[in-house]
């Protein structure tokens, strides 16, 4: 997550009450308050991170998870594009009712490259997609 360490325990709350499967979150320093409104985090922290756990977890396949606000469009094409046999699905959760037109190019294109991307929102019926992400956790434990 591009998320400040600060954010932990809300994370990790979210992530138990949803049921995630465990794993390691790895977050961004603590930023101070005057860090935080110049947006100093480093631009490729995101990509830099999954790039380098993917690269060193042999014999492991992904899950990407994001949303249509910041980067996350183009750091998973990117990260596909590296890495196309490790990744199995890419979800992006929809954040507002209408995608800018910049926006909806970016989703287009990760679809074209990835055509496993999962567009979706809270209306959204993902209960067979999640029977499929159940069957890859189970497949990958192996």
């Amino acid at each position: 997550s591009k998320s400040e360490s600060n954010l932990f325990e809300i994370l990790t709350s979210f992530i138990s009450e949803n049921k995630f499967p465990k794993g390691v979150l790895l977050l961004t320093p603590y930023l101070n308050f005057k860090q935080l409104l110049k947006g100093n985090k480093k631009i490729d922290f995101k990509l830099n991170t999954i790039h380098f756990i993917i690269e060193n977890s042999l014999n492991k396949k992904f899950i990407l998870f994001g949303d249509d606000t910041q980067k996350d469009m183009e750091i998973y094409e990117t990260i596909v594009k590296s890495f196309p046999n490790k990744i199995e699905r890419i979800y992006i959760r929809k954040t507002k009712k209408h995608l800018s037109k910049q926006k909806s190019k970016l989703l287009n294109k990760l679809k074209e490259t990835f055509p496993k991307t999962i567009y979706f929102n809270e209306e959204t019926d993902l209960n067979l997609e999640l029977k499929e992400v159940e069957k890859l956790i189970e497949l990958n434990k192996n």
